[in-house]
């Protein structure tokens, strides 16, 4: 019988940074001008007219020099933008990634990108949502690494920022709801997002796909299964790569005799627009992306799983994805 391809992983190899709307200057000097802007952008982006910035968190390089802003709401969330108003990510509801930022509020942090918010302890970087520690060096780099490609991205953005249709999103969504999973006390977030993906394609596709047994309203069970496949153990896991997903959701389709109906694809994409004309079609065709955020090449690995993608086609390389980011929130991320 012929395979049937049930999830696309999408490895987006350079660091997932885009821009947005209002990016007017090169430098962050006129700060009451550029607030306005960012909270019209953040009101812009979640369609909610009394949103408002409640605490504006400086993020730093391991210089000590501020390389972004993180912005807190009300309602609860977060939107963090880099020095010329570009938007690097954004979150909306009380999860783990907001609640890590506000008791970090009045620490000095430091930013790499997506999710990779750390402050100083004991000598070391302490992740504020994963907590694991790393030394001065990785975060060194990881925090080069940031600013460098945003601000290639940002100077590319400023010159294309006057064109007519800034604004002018187009959204590309799968027709149902998905779940929003919480469970992942100690980096196996592989295996959260691809329950969720599961658990999408047992809700509106193809009740089949996940057994009775394992449904359950806070996902531990079907999690907790596909853990040790991709992980390694489920109480000391190690990260998952692109291969270790693949073949760990390849063991659960075997395990339940889906081996002859579903298989799962990695694919991997050197560009935003590939990766965005990928994500596109598969959106299309109503299957969920497990999307791998590889900020750097020791330490930003995470997964997510998307729901919907869009375009801001007045920005050059204005590209998101809007996924359940695995600690019982919703984040919109740039490509």
């Amino acid at each position: 019988m012929k395979k049937t391809k049930i999830i696309a992983f999408i490895c987006v190899l350079s660091m997932l940074l885009s821009c947005v709307q209002f990016v007017a200057t090169a430098s962050y000097q006129n700060i009451p001008d550029m607030d306005n802007n960012i909270l019209m952008t953040i009101k812009n982006y979640s369609d909610n007219e009394n949103v408002k910035i409640v605490k504006k968190i400086p993020l730093h390089n391991t210089n000590n020099a501020i390389v972004a802003y993180c912005y807190l709401l009300s309602p609860e969330g977060y939107a963090v933008f880099d020095l010329v108003g570009c938007m690097v990510e954004s979150g909306t509801g009380n999860d783990k990634v907001y609640e890590s930022i506000v008791s970090s509020a009045d620490k000095i942090m430091y930013y790499a990108g997506p999710f990779d918010f750390f402050i100083q302890t004991n000598g070391q970087y302490k992740n504020i949502i994963t907590e694991y520690n790393y030394t001065f060096e990785t975060i060194e780099t990881a925090c080069d690494n940031f600013a460098t490609k945003a601000n290639n991205i940002s100077q590319a953005s400023i010159s294309h920022s006057n064109d007519s249709t800034q604004g002018v999103k187009v959204y590309y969504t799968l027709s149902g709801s998905m779940r929003n999973y919480s469970h992942n006390p100690n980096g196996i977030c592989a295996a959260t997002a691809s329950a969720i993906a599961l658990m999408y394609y047992r809700d509106h596709i193809d009740s089949s796909v996940v057994r009775d047994w394992l449904v359950s309203s806070d996902g531990i069970d079907l999690i907790e299964f596909l853990a040790p496949q991709m992980h390694g153990s489920l109480t000391n896991p190690v990260g998952a790569t692109l291969a270790n997903v693949v073949s760990g959701l390849g063991y659960y389709f075997r395990y339940y005799g889906l081996q002859n109906k579903y298989s799962a694809l990695s694919a991997s994409a050197s560009n935003k627009a590939s990766a965005f004309s990928n994500m596109k079609n598969i959106i299309q065709s109503n299957r969920p992306i497990i999307l791998l955020i590889n900020s750097h090449p020791v330490y930003g690995n995470h997964y997510i799983t998307v729901y919907e993608i869009f375009q801001d086609v007045g920005f050059l390389d204005a590209y998101y994805v809007n996924a359940k980011n695995g600690w019982g929130g919703t984040a919109t991320v740039s490509l």
